[in-house]
């Protein structure tokens, strides 16, 4: 057997480990930016942590309700009219592991370089626009009365969802969503 040498190494720690758990609050933080030059400009590919409750609280989503939420952020957020995001925008909505969130990745493009001052207003104006979309997305759920993609054909594990659960836990989320937070809290050394 070969021994890998890596194995007596330190891991790096992934900057999600850096964000003060015990300080996080419901909000919406970019987490992380890539971007990605092209011959007419810039895109940025953009991960969201939308945190729906304070970690390690007992609070968390059941895995049912947080199926379902994010059955209804990815359709909502596709399909209907008056979201800032536009739909071939919004690369990814899904759960976090550890029940308190979900992690939205969408993308902005720069038709050109941007100073640093620049690329700030423009990842301010998106995290507005998905702070924008999400709040009105919580409040079109409540007119759900089925979970779009929920049968056997359609989703993967089609009898882990609770449309009730989810719709309330959804106006929870609403009704938090006045004192969201948009700046990350740090670990503290």
């Amino acid at each position: 057997m070969t021994e890998n040498p890596n194995v007596e190494q330190e891991q790096g720690v992934i900057a999600s480990f850096t964000i003060d758990h015990d300080h996080l609050n419901p909000g919406v933080y970019l987490s992380r930016v890539a971007p990605q030059s092209l011959n007419n400009g810039t895109v940025y590919t953009l991960t969201w942590d939308y945190r729906v409750v304070k970690p390690n609280t007992n609070n968390f989503m059941s895995p049912t309700e947080a199926h379902t939420l994010e059955h209804l952020m990815a359709t909502e957020l596709r399909t209907s009219p008056g979201y800032k995001t536009k739909a071939e925008d919004l690369v990814y909505v899904g759960p976090m592991g550890c029940a308190t969130g979900f992690y939205i990745i969408t993308q902005v493009s720069a038709a050109s370089p941007l100073s640093p001052e620049a690329e700030t207003q423009l990842f301010d104006q998106a995290q507005q626009d998905v702070a924008h979309d999400l709040k009105l997305a919580l409040e079109r759920f409540q007119s759900y009365s089925s979970i779009p993609g929920s049968t056997a054909k359609e989703c993967g594990n089609y009898r882990l969802h609770n449309l009730d659960g989810a719709l309330k836990q959804a106006k929870l989320f609403l009704k938090d969503s006045a004192t969201w937070e948009y700046v990350y809290p740090t670990t503290q050394s």
